[in-house]
C-alpha cells in the first residue's frame, strides 16, 4: 500500500509538471505584429472650426482638440471646406480654469508666393488635400501643380508645440 501511494504521488507530480511546462510554452496571443503610429491614422476626429460656444447641449465639447504631454493648450485640424483655415492649425485652444477658450482661428498660417509671378498660392485649389491625425501629431498635406506641402504639428513639451514644414518643389530649378 505504501509503495502504491508513493507511485501515485510520483505519477501525479510528473504529469502535473509536464502539463504545466507544456502550457507555459504556449503563445497565448498567437503571432505578434509590430505596430506603428501609421496603423492608427484618424482614430480620433480632431477636426474643428473655432467658435465662441464650445459646448453642445450636453455641456460637452463640440469638437475634440489635440493636446499631448499634459499641455493645457490644444489644436485642431481644419474641417474640410473651411478654406480660410487651410495652411494653419486651428487654435490654440486653452483651458481657462475649467472652460476651453479659443485664442485664435489659426495663430500661425503659412502663405506661399510664386517669386516669378507674385501670385499667392491658394491651398484650397490643391489637387489632393489631406488632414490626418496620428498618435502624437497632426498632419496636413497639399498637392499643388508647382509643389507639395506637408505641415506637421507635435508637442515638444507640455508648454510648447512645434510645426514642421516640408516643401517639395516639383519644378526643375536652373
Amino acid at each position: 500500500m505504501q509503495f502504491n501511494l508513493k507511485r501515485k504521488t510520483l505519477i501525479t507530480t510528473v504529469l502535473t509538471t509536464t502539463l504545466l511546462t507544456g502550457f507555459c510554452n504556449l503563445n497565448a496571443y498567437g503571432s505578434v505584429k509590430n505596430t506603428s503610429v501609421n496603423d492608427f491614422i484618424n482614430v480620433l476626429n480632431v477636426q474643428g472650426n473655432p467658435q465662441v460656444n464650445l459646448n453642445d447641449s450636453y455641456s460637452t465639447n463640440v469638437s475634440n482638440p489635440f493636446s499631448d504631454m499634459g499641455a493645457w493648450h490644444a489644436y485642431y485640424l481644419p474641417e474640410k471646406g473651411a478654406t480660410n483655415l487651410y495652411g494653419g492649425f486651428v487654435g490654440p485652444l486653452i483651458v481657462g480654469e475649467e472652460y476651453p477658450i479659443n485664442l485664435s482661428d489659426t495663430i500661425s498660417k503659412i502663405t506661399l508666393t510664386n517669386s516669378d509671378t507674385g501670385e499667392v498660392y491658394d491651398l484650397s485649389k490643391a489637387k489632393n488635400i489631406m488632414f490626418d491625425f496620428y498618435p502624437g501629431k497632426l498632419v496636413q498635406t497639399y498637392e499643388l501643380d508647382d509643389f507639395n506641402l506637408k505641415l506637421e504639428l507635435i508637442f515638444a513639451t507640455n508648454r510648447s508645440a512645434l510645426i514642421k514644414t516640408e516643401i517639395e518643389n516639383k519644378k526643375i530649378l536652373i
